[in-house]
């Protein structure tokens, strides 16, 4: 009888585990980022490109974590850019957006976007948050209702970082749809 005891008792403990697991297998199905843990080779299909003529940021990937080093800050935060395509998103759904980042210097703003992937001038889809960052690891969120999509012009996620003239660094990025 103990026996059979310690056998319900250890099934009792292990239980969440089992739900804790399935939790994370479902959270990261429903994740829309493509290497947003920087585990595969490259940052694909993740582009860092600036415009403008203003000099293009070198990058990284480590153990996980992208580092952008810029040599100085540009005039307009669009200037330097990191965007990533998101065609499976859809209008008028909500959206969770998380990631790990830091900067090299304290109150180093980071503008977060859903934009067109072409006609900018027209605005973004629903999402546009400035994100300050500090020194230290932090967790950045945002949630967001998405506006209607132009056809033909599918939305991108874009981090802004033009006005930044020092290092950041980005881990774990995860975008997930939030069930009403």
């Amino acid at each position: 009888m103990k026996n059979y005891l310690r056998l319900i008792a250890v099934s009792l403990l292990l239980l969440p585990l089992g739900v804790c697991a399935k939790e994370n297998q479902e959270t990261a199905k429903l994740n829309y980022i493509v290497n947003g843990d920087f585990k595969k080779k490259g940052i694909s299909p993740w582009k860092i490109f600036s415009i403008n003529e203003v000099s293009k940021p070198e990058y990284s990937v480590s153990d996980g974590v992208l580092t952008i080093k810029v040599t100085e800050p540009s005039e307009k935060y669009s200037n330097r850019q990191m965007v990533q395509p998101l065609e499976a998103l859809k209008s008028g759904e909500t959206y969770l957006l998380k990631f790990e980042a830091k900067a090299s210097t304290n109150n180093s703003t980071l503008v977060g976007m859903l934009s067109r992937s072409k006609d900018f001038g027209k605005g973004h889809y629903g999402f546009r948050k400035n994100f300050v960052l500090g020194k230290e690891w932090g967790e950045y969120k945002a949630r967001f209702t998405t506006k209607s999509f132009d056809e033909g012009n599918p939305p991108q996620l874009k981090f802004l970082f033009g006005f930044m003239g020092d290092t950041i660094q980005f881990k774990n990025i995860r975008l997930m749809k939030v069930e009403k």
